[in-house]
């Protein structure tokens, strides 16, 4: 059927096999086969093992990720991948498999989207079980590989099947599926996606091409029991995490993976310091890109126990600062008396005396930016603070405001409930003898700590959220389960101490009644802020509201909530709330996609209310010769230097 003609002659020279017909380059694949004969000759012991996968691949969607699409649209086209590998670890010893990429590929693949023939491949690499960074607790087995057509065309292969701690009863289907991308041999351009899976039986049968390679009996029996010690002890990692060893602050800080922080734009940063009206002081940054014309001033307001590097951190590859910078807004931090960094967050607070920290530091951006009205997004107990302030009249001049996780009515989830409910903070105060709680913790704590962290690998966290960490066990503890493990990357999930530390247990106790009230209430009970005439009189401007779907801290129906009084009260028309699907509380500000998903929403949310508060908008507002001369003496301005 191909209209092949084959000559029968037979030939009258030899064959010289050292010069075939044709040649493709596979360069690549020399090397290897090269070191390959240098680990032979050594003696050294290997493994090897043969594997089959079979299943779907589109090139109609080349969309990044896209894998569940592709191989929908390919089933309902007939386009099926499969291949037959052998891989193999010339020298196990060296953690060919783990490591590096010396455990070698050979093997076909056969795909009619890609060739009619069967596609070689040329040059392959496997990795067993590898560090994904950006997921949490997750691992992958990477499969690189260089693929030649018979007319000589080339592909670049690469797939990896995910292992996460999510879910024990689907250890077999994440460890049996293969996500596959094929790009054009300089991989600018992705061919095609696919998902690949091997089947019981043919697993079965994998298992008895496994075998050990080499000359001396003992070296292979080491490394078979290696090898089976190791993957055992990763299946144990990623499914029973509770049983084995808490990991602390700083125990992943090693020569294979210290973290990288991000490069942060490069910014000119004022600090000042600013004094609330009961005489605390609080810490404000400032943030502009340099030689660029600003929108507006925008102010962020940190949760509890955080700093104001919950929003600005290098540890996020995309945080929302710099996205606000490179959109042009004036952006501005606030350290309230609840910000680890603060001299009185060691002290006794209430949510009624931060108030005062929030409207100083708005009334702060408003004078040296010579405005009546800014932007502010506020999170958790950042967003109480403001809308108490808002409420009672002691916060002005708020121009657009986005509020995350909840607004003036406060649902929590089940567990916080319940925890509310029993009075937990009377717990930390007579068991733990403190007057503050502190997320962070060490190996070196005392035994009465040492036994809570113990105790809180048991935690109800959800399925699928477990992890080692003892710094997150506590955070849930005092919070409640704050992000959807799947939706961070490790060096946020393991290196929150940076910016999260200590609550003070009268600021905690406050909270509780509120959640205990269903609203903002003070701290003695009294329901003095929701009330329909401070609604009706001082929230009649743009507001909105963002929750994750998936929140266990606060039920987003707190958001919802509060948008039906407003709506109810003041109408339709300057309200709106998002409710982002998968996400928790804070993967809003810290998931891996929260710069595609949340960001974007935030700009045009605040290009909507533009009018309320941007600086061509506004009229420069007059500054009083006292007020100049009474802020000067709190002003401390760092030096601006790139902050990189």
């Amino acid at each position: 059927d191909r209209g092949w003609k084959i000559d029968y002659t037979l030939p009258k020279n030899p064959i010289d096999f050292k010069k075939p017909l044709v040649v493709h380059e596979v360069a690549e694949n020399v090397a290897r086969n090269r070191a390959t004969e240098s680990f032979r000759k050594k003696g050294e012991a290997g493994l090897m093992f043969t594997e089959v996968m079979k299943g779907w691949f589109s090139t109609e969607v080349t969309k990044r990720d896209a894998f569940v699409t592709a191989k929908g649209q390919a089933k309902s086209s007939q386009s099926r991948m499969s291949f037959l590998l052998t891989i193999i670890a010339y020298d196990y010893s060296t953690h060919d498999l783990i490591d590096s990429t010396k455990a070698a590929i050979a093997g076909t693949l056969s795909c009619r989207a890609l060739s009619s023939d069967p596609l070689m491949v040329t040059d392959g690499s496997f990795r067993l079980c590898v560090g994904d960074e950006s997921t949490v607790d997750t691992s992958r087995m990477e499969y690189k590989m260089s693929l030649l057509t018979t007319d000589g065309r080339k592909f670049k292969f690469d797939g990896y099947k995910k292992i996460t701690n999510r879910n024990f009863l689907k250890s077999w289907e994440q460890s049996s599926t293969l996500y596959v991308k094929v790009s054009s041999w300089d991989e600018e351009d992705v061919i095609g996606l696919g998902v690949l899976n091997i089947k019981v039986s043919d697993f079965l049968k994998q298992l008895t091409t496994m075998r050990a390679t080499g000359d001396n009996k003992t070296e292979k029996l080491r490394v078979i029991i290696s090898f089976i010690t190791y993957f055992g002890g990763k299946v144990l990692e990623h499914y029973f995490p509770v049983l084995l060893p808490l990991e602390y602050p700083g125990d992943l800080i090693t020569e294979y993976n210290l973290v990288k922080p991000y490069d942060l734009r490069v910014r000119d940063e004022d600090l000042y310091i600013v004094t609330a009206k009961d005489g605390v002081e609080n810490q404000l940054r400032r943030y502009r890109l340099r030689g660029r014309e600003h929108l507006a001033p925008v102010l962020l307001v940190h949760g509890a126990a955080m700093t104001h590097e919950m929003w600005s951190t290098d540890l996020l590859s995309h945080n929302v600062v710099d996205f606000l910078l490179d959109k042009g807004y004036d952006v501005w931090l606030v350290d309230y008396r609840m910000s680890p960094i603060t001299k009185a967050s060691h002290s006794q607070s209430t949510l009624d005396e931060m108030v005062y920290d929030v409207a100083a530091a708005i009334d702060k951006v408003k004078e040296v930016c010579k405005v009546e009205k800014i932007g502010v997004i506020s999170h958790c107990v950042g967003s109480m603070v403001v809308f108490m302030g808002l409420l009672n009249g002691e916060i002005t001049g708020v121009g657009s405001l986005i509020s995350s996780q909840v607004g003036m009515h406060t649902v929590p989830g089940l567990v916080n409930r319940i925890k509310a409910a029993i009075r937990l903070v009377g717990f930390y105060k007579n068991i733990l003898r403190h007057n503050l709680y502190d997320v962070r913790t060490t190996r070196g704590t005392d035994w009465l700590n040492g036994i809570l962290n113990f105790i809180l690998r048991f935690y109800p966290v959800g399925k699928g959220q477990c992890c080692r960490s003892a710094l997150c066990h506590r955070a849930s503890l005092c919070y409640g389960l704050l992000y959807r493990h799947e939706n961070i990357s490790e060096a946020i999930h393991n290196n929150q101490d940076e910016f999260f530390g200590i609550v003070n247990l009268t600021a905690m106790a406050h909270l509780m009644k509120m959640l205990n009230a269903g609203e903002l209430v003070d701290a003695k009970g009294r329901k003095v802020y929701v009330t329909e005439e401070n609604i009706r009189s001082r929230l009649n401007f743009p507001i909105a509201f963002i929750s994750g779907r998936r929140n266990v801290v606060l039920d987003p129906y707190s958001t919802k909530k509060s948008l039906d009084v407003l709506w109810e009260i003041n109408g339709r028309d300057n309200y709106d709330r998002y409710v982002v699907d998968g996400y928790g509380h804070l993967d809003a500000w810290w998931a891996n996609t929260a710069h595609e998903k949340v960001y974007p929403w935030v700009f045009d949310r605040f290009e909507h209310t533009k009018e309320q508060f941007y600086y061509k908008y506004q009229k420069a507002a007059a500054t009083t010769a006292t007020a100049t001369a009474s802020s000067s003496s709190n002003h401390v301005k760092a030096t601006k230097q790139p902050i990189v």
